[in-house]
């Protein structure tokens, strides 16, 4: 039996803990055995994207978020849980945003694949909402021996034995920061933009197999130039899975106001 658990197993919250726990009654039922199903609190929790290249940065907010008592939902914004952070934005199981990782705007402007998804950068404007770039600087694509030829030419690194990581180019950076740009400015709660000069995923750092400090200045300036004057921005000298990014947040989710 294979069951989607809809969120990202990264910690325990509400919604996993309800899906599991249905799980489990489904499991006994299956078995011919009753169990007695307690209710399950499913109240709103901070929403979090996630990605293996953004991981460690997720990891950590969690960890500080459950510290502080906050409960935290991660998704993973691979092209289709996005989709499933869309529907728990509109539907009222968050009651803040951490977009961490809004790759998924590469897939939906560049390449890459995903499922239709047209409200992911508009469910849940009212919320308190937090973006960093995560992410932002590659495009996901297929095994290595099977990309298009005009990807061949440019950094890349294969993030498993399935999947390809292709550094964007300037131009494309323009497209995907413009697009953050128009859904930020759509927004009616409350914003801030951090932006982790350091390096936007685990391979775009000193070193990196797609470090590029240049595209992450085109994403800033266009974000600086662009966005409304009410929305803060902040540029950190840090990694994006740096604990100065990680405080920069929390603190970020303090300035917006209890939650």
């Amino acid at each position: 039996m294979l069951v989607p658990t809809l969120v990202d197993i990264c910690g325990l919250n509400a919604t996993l803990r309800e899906i599991l726990e249905n799980t489990a009654a489904l499991t006994a039922g299956l078995c011919g055995t009753r169990r007695e199903a307690g209710a399950c609190d499913a109240g709103p929790s901070i929403g979090i994207t996630a990605l293996g290249a953004t991981g460690t940065a997720v990891t950590s907010l969690v960890s500080a978020l459950g510290a502080r008592g906050q409960e935290s939902t991660v998704f993973h914004s691979n092209g289709y849980g996005g989709a499933a952070f869309a529907r728990f934005a509109e539907r009222g199981a968050l009651r803040a945003i951490v977009d961490l990782t809004p790759h998924e705007l590469t897939r939906i402007h560049l390449a890459g694949s995903h499922v239709p998804m047209p409200n992911r950068f508009s469910a849940g404007a009212e919320l308190p909402r937090i973006v960093l770039p995560g992410g932002l600087n590659f495009i996901g694509l297929g095994e290595e021996s099977l990309l298009p030829e005009r990807y061949l030419d440019r950094p890349r690194y294969a993030h498993s034995s399935f999947f390809t990581h292709v550094k964007l180019l300037e131009a494309e950076m323009l497209v995907v920061a413009e697009a953050l740009v128009d859904s930020l400015n759509a927004t009616t709660g409350p914003a801030t933009l951090i932006v982790p000069m350091g390096g936007f995923s685990h391979q775009d750092r000193v070193g990196g197999l797609i470090e590029d400090p240049a595209l992450r200045q085109v994403f800033l300036d266009r974000a600086v130039e662009s966005l409304r004057r009410d929305i803060v921005v902040t540029a950190l000298d840090a990694h994006i899975s740096a604990p100065e990014t990680t405080r920069a947040i929390l603190d970020a989710l303090d300035d917006l106001g209890p939650l």
